[in-house]
């Protein structure tokens, strides 16, 4: 082999090595910047407030099974939309049948807020505190047995039913005829899953439409 071929060979080789360590800083460059603009968009975003009305997360068939709003919107009961008699905000709960079975809100124009859980159509447990401070928790069922416990400024007070029948009551009625505690009646309106609740001796009168915020029980 001549001088030639071998200094030829010998630039040939130098060229690839040369090229090789060109592309591996080329590489390294690259992945340099591109940690870099990560950690700047994290670093700026860490702390961020993001701000909205609404959010909804859905399955994989698209049913919508977490709904965050503020107002939320009307509850879906077995594939029906039903009208809330007012608006309320916070989270509600769906099953596989988009149909709602509970949620935690607060009452836009009543000012209550409510822990709720539901069955297929009707409400069963409620956990409710008024802008007063009367709070209750409520478990009832389709046969109107129930039972309520809570406090107000009168004390706490606990009621048994079986079928709509009072079984326990404490503290009892009075002779006079006024309840010692501030029970909360349900009555059904046009539809099933719409009633009102009223707490009789302070003369508020909450009213909750749909699952989340109300349904015959």
């Amino acid at each position: 082999m001549s001088d030639s071929q071998n200094s030829v060979l010998v630039l040939n080789q130098r060229y690839r090595r040369l090229k090789g360590l060109t592309i591996c800083l080329i590489a390294l460059m690259l992945v340099e910047t591109a940690y870099t603009l990560w950690a700047t968009r994290r670093d700026s975003t860490n702390g961020q407030i993001v701000r909205a009305r609404g959010l909804i997360i859905t399955d994989e068939k698209g049913t919508e099974r977490i709904v965050i709003g503020a107002p939320l919107p009307d509850p879906l009961i077995l594939g029906r939309r039903h009208r809330r008699d007012g608006p309320v905000s916070g989270l509600i709960i769906a099953d596989a049948t988009g149909t709602e079975r509970g949620g935690y809100v607060t009452d836009d124009q009543a000012g209550n807020a409510l822990l709720t859980l539901d069955g297929q159509g009707f409400q069963t447990v409620l956990l409710l505190a008024e802008p007063d401070g009367t709070t209750t928790f409520r478990l009832w069922d389709r046969s109107h047995s129930s039972i309520t416990m809570g406090a107000w400024d009168g004390g706490p007070f606990f009621n048994l039913k079986r079928e709509g029948a009072a079984v326990f009551v404490q503290p009892p009625k009075k002779r006079s005829g006024f309840r010692s505690t501030p029970p909360i009646s349900l009555k059904p309106r046009t539809h099933p899953n719409t009633c009102i609740l009223t707490t009789a001796e302070s003369g508020l009168q909450t009213r909750h439409d749909g699952n989340l915020t109300g349904s015959s029980g």
